[in-house]
């Protein structure tokens, strides 16, 4: 009730608004190597912003100044030409971050999900060793049902922003969960693990990301995922040639216009080639 002549007022100004149930986010593309594109950008999230205080004001809401933050999202060779370092807010200047945390998950400017990666390990490790001073009090079911609640809940988070990233990455991860099964089964230090997983019913973290994203896929295609979803994924359709392929559900191709860091791990893409 409260939010909703937001929209209207983000429209007004901006293309696109991403709403959750308490966090809004305004964004907005432009070529790095146009002066002009950059600088009517930031005019225009900045006369937007400046709109939304008036429509809070008058409603006796509050924008705070110091829970907005604001990043630019390229790759590296994009960021170098830019030149905002920062935006107004009321009486705010803003500086850009290199990383900001969304519901949870880590984003760097970069895309690399490097970020959240490392943020994700920090907490895991910490509720490793939580847990491990309590081992030996604990039965073998309940370190499991602790384990899968605090760690393997954590790992699994926002885990299909995973897909493409270097192995590196998800190897940290890995190590982590199998560092919480050897926590679940008492096994030694040096012992193969693999049997363990497998006991536990764990997928590896890789496939666990290939899982999530199959989901989602599944999902998309019978209607249940969210609409900004389902729009970016399309069953291929018959052909008129009687082909083979044509006696499964497969989704029409997709190729990425950047290749080396964003667009090999766009949604679309992934969820053809996982």
């Amino acid at each position: 009730m409260y939010a909703s002549k937001l929209f209207e007022v983000v429209k007004s100004h901006l293309p696109e608004v991403h709403a959750h149930a308490d966090d809004t986010q305004i964004y907005l593309s432009f070529m790095p190597d146009s002066a002009a594109g950059e600088q009517d950008a930031v005019a225009a999230l900045q006369d937007c912003i400046t709109n939304i205080r008036s429509w809070m004001t008058a409603d006796k809401l509050k924008l705070n100044n110091d829970k907005t933050e604001f990043m630019i999202i390229g790759t590296r060779a994009q960021l170098d030409k830019v030149n905002v370092s920062e935006i107004v807010v009321g009486h705010t200047k803003v500086p850009a971050v290199t990383t900001v945390r969304n519901l949870g998950a880590w984003l760097d400017a970069n895309l690399t999900k490097s970020a959240h990666t490392n943020k994700m390990c920090q907490s895991v490790i910490h509720h490793l060793h939580n847990i491990g001073c309590i081992r030996e009090y604990l039965s073998y079911d309940d370190r499991k049902s602790i384990v899968q609640a605090v760690i393997m809940s954590r790992i699994d988070y926002c885990n299909s922003l995973l897909v493409g990233v270097p192995a590196v990455q998800q190897s940290k991860l890995q190590r982590l969960q199998n560092a919480a099964a050897s926590l679940v089964s008492n096994v030694a230090k040096y012992d193969h693990i693999t049997p363990t997983l497998v006991k536990l019913h764990w997928l590896p973290v890789r496939l666990r990301v290939i899982f999530k994203m199959a989901m989602l896929a599944q999902k998309c295609i019978y209607g249940n995922a969210p609409e900004y979803l389902r729009e970016l994924v399309k069953v291929k359709k018959t052909s008129r040639y009687n082909l083979r392929s044509d006696g499964g559900m497969l989704l029409e191709d997709y190729s990425a216009r950047s290749k080396k860091i964003l667009g090999d791990r766009a949604f679309t893409l992934k969820l053809r080639k996982p």
